[in-house]
Parts: C-alpha cells; sequence; structure tokens
C-alpha cells in the first residue's frame, strides 16, 4: 500500500509541477486536483506528465527543483488530508493498526 500511495504523489507532484498554478502560494485542494486532471488528460497521462517535467528539468535546471519541491509539498498534503478523511469516514486513527483490526501495534486490539 505505501508503494501505491508513493507512485500516485508522484503522479501528482509531476502533473503540479508541469501546471500553470504559480509555487509562491499554497493552492486550495480544489485548485490542485483540478490542475492534477487537467495535467493528466493533457499530456496523455503520467507518462506524459514526467516526460514533460524531465523535459523542463534539462531546459530550466535552476527553477525546477525548487518547483518539484512545492509540486511535492502540495500532493503529499492531498494525500495526506485524503487518509485523515479515510479514517474520519472508517472510525478509525488512520494509523496502520487500524487496517489491521486484529494487530496489536500501537496498543491492544
Amino acid at each position: 500500500m505505501r508503494l501505491e500511495r508513493e507512485a500516485i504523489i508522484v503522479a501528482e507532484a509531476h502533473a503540479l509541477f508541469i501546471s500553470p498554478l504559480p509555487s509562491s502560494r499554497t493552492p486550495t485542494r480544489l485548485e490542485a486536483t483540478e490542475a492534477i486532471r487537467r495535467g493528466i488528460r493533457e499530456h496523455g497521462g503520467s507518462r506524459g506528465c514526467a516526460a514533460e517535467v524531465a523535459y523542463e528539468y534539462g531546459d530550466h535546471p535552476e527553477t525546477a527543483a525548487a518547483r518539484m519541491r512545492w509540486a511535492r509539498t502540495v500532493a503529499q498534503g492531498l494525500s495526506a488530508r485524503a487518509a485523515r478523511n479515510r479514517a474520519a469516514r472508517d472510525g478509525t486513527s488512520g494509523t496502520r493498526a487500524s487496517l489491521c483490526p486484529n494487530s496489536t501495534i500501537g496498543g491492544t486490539p
């Protein structure tokens, strides 16, 4: 599950990186998710976004790293928020132990 979540964060970060959103501010959840959808759609999927990121790193290496840090921060924030929302909806704490109801990880079952 962790690798799958990380792959989603990377794909979302790539889409955010190539979006027109300014990295000088944190976008709203709606702005970020719309930019991700649009980027993935317009670039033919996550691989197209990754190719555009590589191109931008080649063309503008002096600004690409800072933009990617911003994009990863936003994507990780979206992922953390989604995890909290799932935990609240499911009535769990959002921890690994809550995914294994018979587990004693983090306390008693």
